[in-house]
């Protein structure tokens, strides 16, 4: 019976050595004691404006705008010089018109001073519309206000199918970019965010990678052929 004690006291004192053994290694070890390496990130950011503006830039080179939309900033200020010349003209017109509805008005009203009893002058008020719309008649017909006008129209056309030429180009990049954003990344991570826009509410692995310089070296080696579409 006390041999069997012995053997179990034995027992519990290896086991103790050892604890204490392992315990001692670990503090000794220190620095060196190395931490189960992380989980690769899941999730990575792009930055979408990055990528659709290099898109954009190719887009614009394979499908250039049609001529007589080229130049923007001429067109620009050939719509601002016809606007300005048309305002002038028809300020021109009115300041003629002001004059003679004054002048007309000074006529009546020395008539209905010296004039005869059975002579009864216009009141001023219906001078006053006459005037006007003499004036009204006299801007829509003017032939070099009607002529600018035209060319008015004409460009604003232009601005119009310059716009719509845009919007083409600025949907298909955005078609483009999500499926080479899945072709390059689809293997390589659960979730591509936008890094502008997109907000993130939980990561488990806190781990996010910025992936934007990847695309872009991705659109450079990739042989990009962007279409634009005539249906919008």
């Amino acid at each position: 019976m006390a041999q069997s004690t012995l053997d179990k006291n034995s027992r519990f004192k290896h086991i103790a050595y050892a604890i204490t053994a392992v315990l001692v290694l670990i503090i000794l070890s220190g620095c060196d004691f190395k931490t189960p390496a992380s989980e690769p990130a899941q999730w990575a950011v792009v930055d979408e404006y990055q990528a659709t503006k290099m898109l954009t830039d190719i887009a614009k080179s394979q499908n250039p705008y049609p001529e007589g939309l080229k130049d923007d900033e001429g067109l620009n200020q050939e719509r601002r010089d016809l606007s300005k010349q048309i305002n002038n003209l028809k300020r021109q017109i009115r300041a003629r018109c002001t004059e003679k509805k004054s002048e007309s008005r000074k006529i009546s009203n020395s008539k209905s001073v010296g004039g005869s009893d059975l002579t009864v002058p216009p009141s001023p008020t219906k001078l006053a519309f006459s005037t006007d719309r003499v004036c009204q008649k006299q801007l829509e017909d003017d032939p070099l206000i009607h002529d600018l006008t035209e060319k008015q129209v004409a460009i604003n056309k232009l601005f119009k199918e310059r716009s719509s030429h845009e919007q083409k180009i600025k949907k298909a990049v955005k078609a483009l970019l999500h499926q080479l954003i899945k072709q390059r990344f689809e293997n390589e991570y659960a979730l591509v965010l936008s890094k502008r826009s997109s907000t993130v509410l939980y990561n488990r692995s806190q781990q996010i990678v910025d992936v934007t310089e990847k695309l872009l070296d991705h659109i450079r080696t990739t042989e990009v052929v962007i279409t634009v579409r005539d249906s919008m």
